[in-house]
């Protein structure tokens, strides 16, 4: 029994058919993608204003006077775990 193996030296290129359902040639795709890269440049400069804003902000709550803030002296003294302090907060 004898065999034979036939090469061709240039076979033709394979044919690409375009898959059903695909968008080339539909700008939704791209209209979605920019849009939701522009959606989220605004989310991000939104956060960098807030942040800017908060940056510059007067944290005086309103008090005009400038005087000293009266300061409220709590004990802190948690058994469980040997933890013994005093803890110092503005009133």
């Amino acid at each position: 029994m004898e065999f034979y193996v036939t090469v061709l030296d240039n076979p033709p290129p394979p044919t690409a058919s375009e898959p059903e359902g695909s968008d080339s040639g539909k700008p939704i795709g791209s209209l979605l993608f920019f849009g939701m890269a522009g959606l989220l440049i605004a989310l991000v400069a939104s956060v960098a204003v807030i942040g800017v804003v908060g940056l510059f902000q007067n944290d005086d709550n309103g008090g005009g006077d400038g005087g000293g803030v009266a300061a409220s002296t709590v004990d802190v003294s948690l058994s469980e775990f040997s933890i013994k302090g005093n803890l110092t907060a503005e009133a």
